[in-house]
C-alpha cells in the first residue's frame, strides 16, 4: 500500500514539474523557431499543426478508456478481461487509426481549397508537414492507449518520467538540428520518430514488466459495442469542450475585431493554467477512484477520498484565482502591456464561473467507471450550442466581455448545478455535503490571505515591485493561516511528516 501511495506522490510531483518545464521550454524555443525559419514559415507550422491536431478527437479518449476498464479487470482479478480489452483497444485503435487517415487523405486532395490562405510557394511543404504530422497523431492513439494501460497499473513514476525525458529530449534534439537545417519539416520529423520510439518502450513496458497480452475470449458484439460506446461518448464531451473553448475566440472575431480576438487569446492561456494544475492531480487519482467504484466501496470511504483529494484541487485553483485577482493586472502589464488589460477581466469571469467545475473531476471519473456518463457527453454537447446562442447577443451588446459572461453562464448552470444534481443521483453521494467540506477552512484562508495582502502592498505602483511582493506576501500569510485554520487534522499531520522527512534527507 505504501508503495502504491509513493507512486502517487512521486507521480504528482513529476506531473507538476512537467507542467513547468513544458511552460519554460516552450518560451525558450519559440524564438529559437522564429530566429531559424522565420516568423512566417513557424506561422504556417502552427496553422497546419493545429489543424491536424482537431482529428486527435477522433482517437475517442481511449487512453481514459484503457484506464477505466484494466482498473476494473484488476479490481476483480480477470486476467481474461485484462486480455480481452486490450485486444479489443488495439483492434479500436486500429479503426480509429484508419478514419483519421481517410480523413486525412480528403483533405490532402483538397489542401488548396481548406488552406486558400497559404501562397502558391508554401503549398507543397504545408502538405508534407500535414502528412507527418497525421503519421504523428496515428502513433498519438497508440500511444494514449498503452499511456491509460500503465496508468491503470499505477505506475505513475514510469509514465511521467518518461514524459519529462520526452521533452527535454525533443527540446534538445530540435535547438540542435533546426540551427543546422532551418526548416519546420526538423519539428516534425524528430517528433515523428520521439512518438515511434515512446510507443515501442510502452509496449515493452507493458511486455516485459507488466506482463500483459492481447488475446480475444469475448467475441459477443455486445462488448465490442459497450467498449465503443464508451470511448464514442468520452470522445463526443472532448469534441464539446474543444467547440466551447473554440468557438468564443470566432464569434468575438466576427462581431468584434482581430485585437479583440488577441486579448481573448492572451486571457484564454491564464484560464488553460488554471483548468490544468488542478486535474494534474486527478490523472493520477483515477484508478484508485475506479477501484473504490469497482469495489463497491462504503459511501463513507468514497466521500472521504473524493473530500481529500478535491480539497488539494480546491486549494490549486482558490490560490491561483486570488493570486491572480491581486497580482493579474502587474503580471499582464509586465508580459503583454496595459493594452491588453482586458484579458484580466475575462480570465476572471471564467475562473470565478469555474472555481467548483475544477473540483468535480473524481465525480466525472466515477461515471466512467459505472459506464453512465452518457448524459454529462449529452449535456455538453447542448451547452456548446447553448453558449453560442447566448454569447452572440452578449457579444453584440457588451463586446468582447461579453463571450466569458456566456460561457461562465454554461459553465455554472450547466456543468456546475446540472452535472451537481445528476452526480448526487448517479452515483448516490451528498454532493451538497461534499462541496461544504472541500470549501471549509480553505475558503476562509484565501479570503484571509488576500484581504490582509490587498490592504498591505496594494499601494505599491511599480509593476514588478508589486508582483513579487504581493505575491510572497499572498503565498506566506495563505501557507500560514491554512496550516493554522484552514486544514484539518490529517492535512496537518500528512505536511508535518512531509518536513519531518525532509529534515531527514538533509
Amino acid at each position: 500500500m505504501s508503495k502504491i501511495k509513493n507512486e502517487k506522490k512521486i507521480g504528482i510531483i513529476l506531473a507538476y514539474i512537467f507542467l513547468v518545464l513544458s511552460s519554460i521550454l516552450g518560451v525558450i524555443i519559440t524564438p529559437v523557431y522564429i530566429n531559424t525559419i522565420g516568423a512566417d514559415e513557424f506561422g504556417l507550422y502552427q496553422m497546419v499543426g493545429s489543424f491536424a491536431s482537431i482529428l486527435l478527437l477522433l482517437d475517442f479518449g481511449m487512453g481514459v478508456t484503457s484506464t477505466r476498464y484494466i482498473t476494473k479487470y484488476i479490481t476483480e482479478n480477470d486476467e481474461r478481461g485484462k486480455e480481452n480489452f486490450i485486444a479489443v483497444a488495439i483492434l479500436l485503435n486500429v479503426i480509429f487509426s484508419l478514419i483519421i487517415i481517410f480523413i486525412a487523405l480528403i483533405i490532402y486532395n483538397q489542401f488548396h481549397i481548406v488552406f486558400s490562405s497559404i501562397s502558391e510557394g508554401r503549398l507543397e511543404l504545408a502538405k508534407l508537414l500535414f502528412l507527418i504530422l497525421i503519421g504523428n497523431l496515428v502513433l498519438s492513439v497508440f500511444n494514449n492507449t498503452y499511456e491509460g494501460i500503465i496508468n491503470a497499473y499505477e505506475k505513475f513514476t514510469f509514465n511521467n518520467s518518461l514524459k519529462l525525458t520526452q521533452i527535454i529530449i525533443r527540446t534538445t534534439i530540435i535547438i540542435i538540428m533546426i540551427e543546422i537545417y532551418s526548416t519546420s519539416m526538423v519539428i516534425v520529423i524528430v517528433d515523428l520518430l520521439i512518438a515511434i520510439l515512446l510507443l515501442i518502450i510502452r509496449l515493452l513496458y507493458c511486455k516485459l514488466v507488466l506482463q500483459t497480452r492481447a488475446k480475444i475470449y469475448n467475441y459477443k458484439f455486445s462488448y465490442y459495442k459497450e467498449v465503443f460506446v464508451f470511448t464514442f461518448l468520452i470522445g463526443l464531451k472532448a469534441m464539446s469542450n474543444y467547440l466551447n473553448n473554440s468557438i468564443d475566440k470566432y464569434l468575438i472575431g466576427m462581431f468584434v475585431d482581430t485585437f479583440a480576438v488577441t486579448v481573448y487569446t492572451i486571457a484564454m492561456t491564464i484560464y488553460g493554467i488554471f483548468l490544468t494544475l488542478p486535474n494534474t492531480i486527478s490523472s493520477v487519482y483515477q484508478p484508485h477512484m475506479s477501484k473504490l467504484i469497482f469495489s463497491n466501496t462504503s459511501k463513507k470511504d468514497k466521500t472521504a477520498f473524493i473530500v481529500g483529494t478535491s480539497r488539494k484541487q480546491f486549494i490549486i485553483a482558490g490560490y491561483i484565482l486570488f493570486g491572480f485577482i491581486l497580482t493579474g493586472k502587474n503580471f499582464l502589464n509586465l508580459w503583454v502591456g496595459e493594452d491588453y488589460m482586458g484579458a484580466y477581466y475575462v480570465c476572471l469571469i471564467l475562473m470565478i464561473a469555474s472555481i467548483i467545475h475544477v473540483c468535480q473531476s473524481l465525480f466525472e471519473i466515477s461515471l466512467y467507471a459505472l459506464n453512465k456518463h452518457r448524459f454529462s457527453a449529452i449535456l455538453n454537447i447542448i451547452l456548446a450550442f447553448v453558449n453560442v446562442l447566448i454569447s452572440i447577443p452578449l457579444i453584440k451588446t457588451f463586446g468582447y466581455i461579453g463571450a466569458p459572461i456566456g460561457t461562465a453562464i454554461v459553465l455554472i448552470v450547466g456543468k456546475t448545478i446540472i452535472m451537481s444534481f445528476y452526480y448526487k443521483v448517479t452515483i448516490g453521494l451528498d454532493v451538497t455535503k461534499i462541496y461544504y467540506l472541500i470549501i471549509k477552512g480553505t475558503m476562509g484562508s484565501l479570503l484571509l490571505s488576500a484581504i490582509l495582502t490587498f490592504f498591505i502592498a496594494n499601494s505599491i505602483v511599480n509593476d514588478l515591485i508589486a508582483l513579487l511582493v504581493k505575491g510572497t506576501l499572498f503565498t506566506v500569510i495563505f501557507v500560514l493561516s491554512m496550516f493554522y485554520y484552514g486544514s484539518d487534522q490529517s492535512e496537518r499531520d500528512f505536511v508535518k511528516g512531509f518536513l519531518r522527512k525532509v529534515k531527514l534527507a538533509k
